[in-house]
């Protein structure tokens, strides 16, 4: 199976290791909600700065300081609410994790988006690397690793015919 996709929204699993998972999408999901959130575009960071993570680690720097609104794009202030913003970064954050197991199944995620601010859970650090070097030394080391997991479409598809 070949996936291709564009810099920075691709999963870490997936452009690192060549591994993909059912929540790879998920990761996806979350670029997308802070770039809305923020105004910028995770391609032009990926283009024009050191590392296209650069929004992810802005926006979680934010998060732990407890300043996240500041992610905010001005053109936002006017017209939202504060605390449905914090909602998205903190869904965001959360899609955006390095650790596929630890991002919410996209079912989840829809919950959450239809839940009270402070119903959900705190995001865990999303530019945490150790996860990445322990697969990878696992994968070197003979450990058995992980199979990578597909999603199966269980869907049937029903055409109807007027009489």
């Amino acid at each position: 199976m070949y996936v291709s996709g564009t810099p920075g929204y691709i999963a870490p699993e997936y452009s690192e290791n060549k591994v993909f998972s059912t929540k790879s999408d998920v990761y996806s999901y979350g670029v997308v909600l802070l770039e809305i959130v923020s105004g910028q575009r995770i391609s032009k960071l990926y283009l024009s700065e050191d590392c296209w993570r650069n929004l992810i680690a802005q926006a979680w720097k934010l998060w732990v300081e407890g300043k996240a609104l500041e992610l905010m794009d001005p053109t936002l202030m006017d017209t939202c609410n504060p605390h449905e913003v914090l909602k998205c970064i903190n869904i965001g954050l959360q899609c955006v994790n390095n650790q596929a197991d630890k991002r919410p199944p996209m079912s989840n995620v829809i919950l959450m988006l239809g839940s009270e601010p402070d119903t959900l859970p705190n995001p865990t650090d999303p530019t945490d690397q150790d996860s990445q070097k322990d697969h990878a030394i696992a994968s070197s080391s003979g450990l058995p690793k992980e199979e990578p997991q597909f999603s199966k479409n269980m869907m049937d598809i029903t055409v109807v015919h007027p009489r």
